[in-house]
């Protein structure tokens, strides 16, 4: 598991190799994000305790999130999930 703590500079995931999912789970304050490279200041804006699911590496390489409060933290955890399972 990864933990980022947020700032109000956008904030990619660390590269990571050998995963094609991420499971991220929003604590401590409210964020926006985006999770096609658009960057996260126009994007999703969400509160703690949501759960969010990115599919794929592409999606993971281009996830960026700032904070909208102090205390904004992100958890993180990998997955390689084989073809054809959901």
């Amino acid at each position: 598991m990864v933990t980022l703590v947020l700032s109000a500079t956008p904030t990619p995931i660390p590269p990571v190799t050998g995963v094609n999912r991420a499971v991220v789970t929003v604590e401590g304050a409210a964020i926006r994000f985006a999770a096609d490279g658009s960057g996260p200041f126009d994007g999703h804006r969400v509160c703690p305790g949501t759960v969010i699911v990115l599919e794929g590496s592409q999606e993971i390489h281009d996830f960026t999130a700032v904070a909208l409060g102090p205390g904004a933290t992100l958890r993180i955890t990998f997955e390689q999930r084989s073809r054809g399972l959901s």
